[in-house]
């Protein structure tokens, strides 16, 4: 399934009201979760996971739990 989480163009839904985003996706049931109006709030989330990093620094940082702040892609506030 070729979506992005939060994408909006390219769904092929449209309407009145607010545009469509991606909320979710089931891969095991080939599902794909859509909400309507940005504010909705499955897309929002407090944390993140991430593997198989790639770094530029000169050595690569311990592996643990950060706390870090980042700009959301829309112009939305720092999480």
């Amino acid at each position: 399934m070729f979506y992005t989480l939060g994408q909006r163009k390219g769904l092929g839904i449209g309407g009145a009201g607010e545009p469509w985003f991606v909320a979710a996706k089931d891969l095991t049931k080939n599902e794909l979760i859509v909400v309507q109006g940005h504010d909705h709030p499955p897309l929002y989330t407090r944390s993140l996971v991430m593997n198989d990093l790639s770094f530029t620094l000169p050595e690569r940082p311990k592996e643990g739990r950060y706390t870090c702040k980042t700009p959301l892609p829309h112009g939305g506030r720092a999480l």
